[in-house]
């Protein structure tokens, strides 16, 4: 939101010439798309980046993010890629909340938050509003 990304297509970002990053998709609205070089990036348009830490960074400095915020890493759906995500995050001591609508999923109750993602009060007990990234 309010960054020089939007307005533009994926394929007019040159994120990956000048961070390194691969944009692997896009949530909007509780649905995620796979990256396209025609996706527009929206102000509701939240990129699912890939990359190394000092790529992540950069990309933050660019767009004027901030990686300093006290709170979890949010991942949406505790599914194979969202576990994969969380283990990497753990395994490299980054504190992380899965939001999964599925109680069934949530093997570990300290980081699973049992619910819709696109429901705000979800995503504020997830911790959203101190989320560095979600």
């Amino acid at each position: 939101m309010r960054t020089g990304l939007e307005g533009k297509r994926i394929a007019e970002s040159e994120v990956r010439e000048t961070t390194g990053l691969t944009i692997v998709g896009a949530w909007e609205r509780g649905s995620f798309q796979p990256a396209l070089a025609d996706t527009l990036i929206q102000s509701n348009t939240v990129l699912v980046l890939a990359g190394p830490r000092e790529q992540l960074e950069r990309f933050g400095e660019l767009c004027g993010v901030s990686s300093t915020a006290p709170g979890p890493v949010l991942i949406i759906g505790g599914g194979n890629e969202g576990n994969a995500a969380a283990e990497t995050l753990a395994n490299s001591g980054i504190d992380y909340r899965i939001v999964e609508r599925r109680s069934r999923a949530a093997v570990d109750s300290a980081h699973f938050v049992v619910g819709d993602a696109a429901d705000l009060a979800t995503l504020k007990k997830a911790g959203v509003e101190r989320a560095p990234s979600a």
